[in-house]
């Protein structure tokens, strides 16, 4: 997706929203957000996570940056990833302001992102 808009995954900024397994939990066992965040750093992304259940969270056994605005982080990441739909997550706010939004839960508004 970000090569097709023009952006190559080494030195893209990358912002993973909902790290957990289950939507408005803190539970991450079994979350597929680890392996993405893991994957992407092989390509040389730039990783940051937003979650409201979530205030620490580690990948490689390092700390992944946590964004506290959730807009200012979507607005400066290049892809904005939807992993999970928390009920706090303003979608249609979020597709504003995401430059390139992601959405792996079919759960925003149609069109106000790519979906899988």
């Amino acid at each position: 997706l970000l090569n097709e808009h023009g952006k190559s995954v080494r030195g893209a900024r990358v912002l993973l929203l909902g790290v957990t397994y289950k939507p408005d939990t803190a539970d991450q066992e079994a979350a597929p957000a680890r392996e993405i965040a893991t994957r992407l750093m092989d390509m040389g992304a730039q990783i940051g996570f937003h979650d409201p259940h979530v205030l620490d969270w580690r990948v490689r056994e390092r700390p992944v940056p946590r964004a506290d605005s959730l807009y200012e982080a979507a607005a400066a990441a290049d892809l904005t990833v939807l992993l999970q739909q928390h009920r706090t997550y303003d979608l249609q706010g979020l597709a504003v302001k995401a430059q390139l939004l992601l959405d792996t839960r079919g759960a925003t508004p149609a069109g106000a992102a790519h979906r899988l």
